[in-house]
């Protein structure tokens, strides 16, 4: 699902469509996977300078598109 969103850049609703389930639990299930990456990749965040505060603005202007 996240391939297909943030790769293939499919709409919500035709995610949801293709894999027969709703809209709002694509939503759903596409948060949980960006928070499962943020702390598998939360060890590289002060490598790159990002501070908490930088990340939470980030997800809070990616999720605004949705």
């Amino acid at each position: 699902m996240f391939v297909l969103r943030h790769y293939k850049e499919m709409p919500l609703k035709e995610i949801a469509g293709t894999l027969d389930i709703a809209e709002g639990t694509v939503k759903a299930l596409l948060f949980r996977a960006i928070q499962r990456l943020q702390k598998a990749l939360a060890f590289y965040r002060a490598d790159l300078g990002l501070s908490e505060s930088v990340r939470g603005h980030l997800m809070a202007r990616r999720f605004s598109q949705i």
